[in-house]
């Protein structure tokens, strides 16, 4: 491993996005950077760590904070239970606010109008959410199309 004494990166600005999902190389390179860092990600979304990623969000002490918790891609009905989540599995203060213009319906009954977006985490899941689509009638699509599966 590189000390921070041995080399030093002369960039004035770095931003590492997606920083809960970094690997260790890429979180020991911005560390040696002199200049300014920003962090940039979710720590309760470190999903990657089966790649040998981990979450740099624990990892550095912060000068400065800030939180986006205002969502642009659902309502208020679907940020209410993430707080809710957020709140009871993670122990987080975080409080965030949905869309106003986004009605987003949280319901376990089956779905009966056509516009309607599922969000899947695997593919076994969406292949069997489009197979329940078209058993009762309707016709499923990918957002970005069936090219890669």
């Amino acid at each position: 491993m590189v000390k921070n004494d041995q080399i030093k990166l002369d960039y004035s600005n770095v931003i590492l996005d997606e920083a809960q999902d970094s690997n260790p190389i890429t979180q020991q390179l911005v560390f040696l950077i002199r200049g300014k860092k920003v962090t940039v990600g979710d720590k309760y979304q470190a999903i990657y760590d089966w790649r040998g990623a981990s979450n740099a969000m624990n990892a550095i002490s912060y000068s400065h904070k800030a939180e986006l918790t205002k969502s642009f891609r659902f309502g208020d009905s679907l940020a209410d239970l993430a707080n809710a989540c957020l709140r009871k599995y993670a122990k987080a203060a975080t409080n965030f606010v949905g869309n106003e213009k986004i009605n987003t319906i949280i319901s376990s009954e089956p779905i009966t109008h056509d516009k309607t977006t599922i969000l899947c985490r695997t593919n076994a899941s969406m292949i069997s959410e489009m197979m329940k689509s078209i058993a009762t009638g309707r016709k499923p699509c990918l957002m970005k199309g069936t090219k890669q599966y």
